[in-house]
């Protein structure tokens, strides 16, 4: 990947296809990250709609060979595309999920080991049981 619009574009476009989504959803994406960066922490970026835009909730993941400018003051190296769905209020209960993961240091260390889709769900379940314990 060369630069964050790049990024952004394939990552829309797969979550498009595979979710039956508007092609607006890729506009809704960019006009989000231009009120403020989705820098999320931790060399990951989290794009999401400013509202609930899909029927389902989903992640779509990019893991990048090598990270890239996401705003002035970050590089990432994982982006996860978020969407939560239109009409479930227990589904804003994802961002806490998310922060779970994201805060978690020693999990994170073990995901960029080898990062894959695969591996990300294992290791939010893992955070999920460690938080809830």
């Amino acid at each position: 990947m060369k630069d964050k619009e790049e990024i952004l574009d394939i990552i829309c476009r797969n979550a498009i296809e595979k979710y039956k989504l508007d092609d607006e959803f890729l506009e809704v994406i960019k006009a989000r990250e231009q009120i403020t960066s989705s820098y999320f922490g931790n060399c990951i970026a989290v794009p999401h709609p400013l509202t609930p835009f899909s029927d389902e909730t989903f992640v779509s993941l990019g893991v990048l060979k090598k990270p890239i400018a996401w705003d002035k003051n970050h590089n990432v190296r994982v982006v996860m595309l978020v969407s939560i769905e239109k009409n479930n209020p227990k589904a804003f209960q994802f961002w806490y999920y998310m922060s779970t993961f994201v805060r978690n240091e020693e999990l994170l260390q073990n995901f960029f080991k080898k990062p894959s889709f695969l591996r990300f769900t294992e290791i939010l379940k893992i955070s999920l049981e460690k938080d809830f314990d």
